[in-house]
């Protein structure tokens, strides 16, 4: 399993917070 970077999301979690936003790359 490998993690890709997703970048950064606006609002993730709510108003006015960023997320580094991650996730598994399953197909390997």
């Amino acid at each position: 399993l490998g993690f890709e970077y997703g970048g950064r999301r606006k609002n993730y979690y709510g108003d006015g917070e960023d997320a580094l936003v991650m996730w598994v790359n399953l197909n390997e």
